[in-house]
């Protein structure tokens, strides 16, 4: 019995050992596991991070997509508003190309009036001034008939 009980004691203190390792071995793996949590936690904090980054770069794009969608907008509002210039543009030359001709053709009769007016009044003024010319040397030649009529009245007179 003794040598039984030795026995036992003998595989009693193996397994000891053997739990013994084996508590080690857990000890371990629990420091191990420890550290892959601390590990989990520093990655779950940097993902929240990133998660953060990413939030702020979808409001950002979204932001820029408004943006995009603005100046689209914009530039349609632009196009047209080019096309309407180019438009009234042209009515515009359209619209001075017709003045233009209604006041070649407008200017070209008056001149056309004035000059013809300008004739009759240079004739009438002509006519005027060969009425005067006779009118002149008319009285010039009554002036030396009358100067002559006067000597003679004089010598009659002194005589």
């Amino acid at each position: 019995m003794e040598h039984l009980l030795k026995q036992i004691l003998a595989e009693t203190q193996k397994t000891n050992e053997k739990i013994d390792g084996l508590e080690k071995r857990m000890d371990r793996i629990e420091k191990r596991m420890d550290g892959i949590e601390v590990r989990m936690d520093g990655i779950e904090t940097r993902m929240d991070g990133i998660e953060t980054r990413m939030d702020g770069m979808e409001k950002r794009m979204d932001h820029l997509e408004r943006e995009v969608g603005d100046l689209k907008n914009g530039q349609d509002d632009l196009e047209r508003e080019v096309s309407g210039l180019k438009n009234g543009q042209d009515d515009l030359k359209y619209s001075f190309t017709q003045l233009e001709k209604n006041i070649i053709h407008g200017v070209g009769f008056y001149i056309d009036t004035v000059a013809s007016h300008f004739d009759e009044k240079t004739n009438q003024l002509e006519e005027s001034d060969k009425d005067q010319q006779q009118m002149i040397d008319t009285l010039a030649s009554r002036s030396v008939y009358h100067e002559s009529e006067l000597n003679k009245l004089k010598q009659i007179v002194n005589n």
